[in-house]
C-alpha cells in the first residue's frame, strides 16, 4: 500500500491533520492499525532462529536456548516449532520423547555451547541486539529453570528402520485474533529441553521472535 498523499486540517486541537488517500477522484481518510504494544501492525522487525536436528536425543539435552541479557530490550517469542526428525534409519517400538519448554533465569552472562545466529526476515532491518544470546546448550553461567510453560510428548511408536522426514508443531498457536507470546525481560530466557530418558531420533527447534 502507498502512503497517504494528502491531508485535511482538523478544527479541534492545534493544527493537527488527518491523512487521506485519493481513490477514484475522492479523498478517503487513512488510518494505521496498531498492535497491542503500540507498534503499527506488520512493522516489528522479526527473526527466525533454527536449531539443528542433527544431534541425537539424550536425557536432559538442552536442545535450544534464547536468553535476554540486555538491560532494556524486551524479547517477544511468537512461535516455537519442535523439529522432530526421524532420519537415523533406526528401528524403534513404543519410544516416547518428552520435550519441555521452560523459562530460565541467571544473573550472569551465559556463554558456550553452539552459538546460533538468527536470520532477519527483512535484510534491510538492523542486526539483532548483541545481548540477545542464542545457543544449543550454554556451558558457562548456565541459566536455571524457574518455571515450565508447557510440555509436548512426541511418540515414535513402531517406527520403521528407514530414514524419514521432520514433523513441525507450533507450541504458541493463534487463539481467535490473539497471538500467544512469551515475553523475556532482562535476565530471562527460554529453554527447550528433553525431559524423558530416550535416545531415539533427533530433535531441533525453530523459534520466531521480535526484539523491542
Amino acid at each position: 500500500m502507498t502512503q497517504a498523499n494528502d491531508s485535511i486540517v482538523v478544527t479541534p486541537g492545534t493544527g493537527a491533520t488527518v491523512a487521506t488517500h485519493l481513490v477514484n477522484s475522492k479523498e478517503y481518510q487513512v488510518v494505521m492499525e496498531a498492535d497491542h504494544v503500540g507498534h503499527i501492525k506488520g512493522t516489528r522487525e522479526g527473526f527466525l532462529a533454527l536449531y539443528p536436528t542433527n544431534v541425537a536425543n539424550i536425557n536432559a539435552r538442552r536442545i535450544a536456548e534464547i536468553f535476554n541479557n540486555d538491560t532494556a530490550a524486551i524479547v517477544r517469542i511468537r512461535g516455537i516449532w519442535i523439529l522432530n526428525a526421524w532420519n537415523s534409519g533406526t528401528l524403534s517400538t513404543g519410544a516416547n520423547i518428552t520435550i519441555g519448554i521452560k523459562r530460565t533465569t541467571v544473573a550472569s552472562t551465559p556463554s558456550g555451547g553452539t552459538t546460533i545466529t538468527p536470520q532477519k526476515l527483512d535484510t534491510s532491518q538492523a542486526n539483532i541486539n548483541a545481548n540477545i544470546l542464542l545457543s544449543v546448550g550454554f556451558t558457562t553461567n548456565v541459566p536455571t529453570t524457574s518455571y515450565t510453560y508447557l510440555s509436548c510428548s512426541y511418540h515414535h511408536d513402531d517406527h520403521l528402520g528407514v530414514a524419514s522426514g521432520i514433523s513441525m508443531l507450533n507450541q504458541l498457536p493463534v487463539i481467535a485474533d490473539e497471538v500467544i507470546e512469551i515475553i523475556l525481560r532482562t535476565d530471562e530466557g527460554i529453554l527447550i529441553q528433553q525431559d524423558l530418558t530416550n535416545t531415539v531420533g533427533f530433535t531441533g527447534a525453530l523459534i520466531y521472535f521480535v526484539v523491542e
